[in-house]
């Protein structure tokens, strides 16, 4: 069932339909579809209308996993598409690019509590100076503290990706 596993990834197909290229197209089908298995008649009265609601509430320690498994996924899912897209598209959509990277809430990322989310968040960091260098040019200053000032991470997990991005960024941006 397409539709189940749909709803996890929006954010996937709204970056996808950024770009004009083909992936909008397999993007904007896979919403259509989608939808269509989801919201069909059928779909519902095989459901039933009690089993559309969870049987159950989510703890809050749950719905933390569920959001830090979401954070995690988009932080890579945006490293992939970052990766995937050519140039001369990603030049296109560099508005959009810029103000996530512009955004606060972007840079708090790389001290968050749970190292997963860091790892992610570093291994965006790395995907944004090989492959797009000039949406960091005004964020110099972030980059530095945010990458310069985990270089004594205590993760294991974390600590290969921080310095990997490290020597990403002595080789990429600009300072001055």
């Amino acid at each position: 069932d397409v539709a189940a596993h749909y709803q996890t990834a929006p954010g996937t197909t709204e970056w996808c339909r950024c770009t004009g290229s083909a992936a909008q197209a397999a993007a904007v089908e896979l919403e259509k579809y989608s939808y269509k298995m989801h919201w069909s008649g059928s779909d519902l009265r095989r459901h039933g209308s009690g089993s559309a609601l969870p049987r159950k509430r989510a703890t809050e320690d749950e719905m933390e996993a569920k959001y830090q498994r979401v954070l995690v996924s988009s932080l890579q899912g945006y490293s992939l598409y970052l990766a995937k897209l050519p140039q001369d598209q990603l030049k296109m959509v560099y508005d959009i690019n810029k103000k996530l990277v512009s955004s606060k809430k972007f840079w708090k990322y790389s001290k968050h509590t749970i190292p997963m989310v860091r790892n992610a968040w570093f291994s965006t960091l790395i995907a944004l100076c090989q492959k797009a260098p000039e949406l960091l040019a005004d964020e110099t200053a972030h980059v530095c503290v945010s990458v310069f000032n985990n270089l004594d991470e205590a993760d294991p997990t974390v600590l290969p990706t921080v310095w990997d991005a490290a020597l990403h960024v002595l080789t990429t941006v600009q300072v001055g």
